[in-house]
């Protein structure tokens, strides 16, 4: 009986390995030089690792072991006909907002709605006369 336990739980923990290392190999890394918001948190510059969870791919671990970040974000399915290795943001004055993933390395074509802090940026900019934001890419690695 103890042997049928024992063998269970290293089955089951073999599982989780072999999850984590998919997740890992379609994990994709950028190096943000500034500050941005994904969804509705903000993270300081720096190199992150963005991996789909192996349940969901549209669920996303966005980390930056430097800065001790740590994100869970659902994305929504984009565009599949773009083949570039991008990470895409919108710019509001000095603001920016993760946007979309694209990338053929990660197998991820992925956007994220707009956020609450996304939509006030993109109203404060306006009623200060700014010209409409922009959006900025950046390549993965």
């Amino acid at each position: 009986m103890k042997r049928t336990i024992a063998t269970a739980a290293l089955f089951v923990a073999s599982l989780f390995t072999t999850a984590g290392i998919w997740a890992q190999a379609q994990g994709v890394k950028a190096n943000v030089p500034w500050g941005f918001t994904i969804n509705d948190s903000y993270v300081p510059a720096g190199t992150y690792t963005i991996s789909p969870l192996p349940t969901d791919h549209r669920m996303l671990e966005v980390s930056n072991r430097e800065h001790k970040v740590d994100i869970l974000s659902m994305a929504l399915d984009g565009s599949r006909t773009r083949k570039d290795n991008v990470l895409v943001f919108h710019k509001y004055g000095d603001q920016y907002f993760l946007t979309e993933i694209r990338s053929t390395a990660g197998s991820m074509e992925l956007s994220f709605p707009t956020s609450k802090a996304e939509k006030r940026a993109r109203t404060q900019t306006q009623e200060a006369g700014i010209p409409a934001g922009s959006d900025v890419v950046l390549a993965l690695y």
